[in-house]
């Protein structure tokens, strides 16, 4: 367990990290190339926990544009996880919840 990490702004020095933790972590696996072209196009939504400068998880998201469920026929912005993970060794220590 650990007693604490900090959020921060994903940044291209982390992307060897993230993809490691990526293909670590989960069954789909994505390019350096598709990591940075979301974060190109959608910065403040591509977030990382880190500990002692080493990055233990990711979230990846990305907006897009669909209708409303509410009041149909009315397009909207909707937030879309992509992808979330966290370090086996880190998890239930509240990282992916922050």
């Amino acid at each position: 367990m650990i007693e604490h990490f900090e959020i921060q702004l994903f940044e291209e020095k982390n992307l060897e990290e993230v993809a490691y933790i990526n293909w670590t972590c989960l069954p789909e696996n994505y390019s350096r190339t598709f990591f940075l072209e979301l974060y190109h196009r959608f910065p403040k939504t591509f977030i990382v926990a880190v500990v002692d400068h080493k990055v233990i998880g990711y979230i990846l998201c990305r907006i897009e544009t669909g209708f409303s469920e509410i009041k149909r026929w009315n397009l909207i912005k909707k937030g879309h996880i992509v992808s979330i993970a966290v370090l086996p060794e880190y998890r239930s220590s509240g990282v992916g919840y922050a």
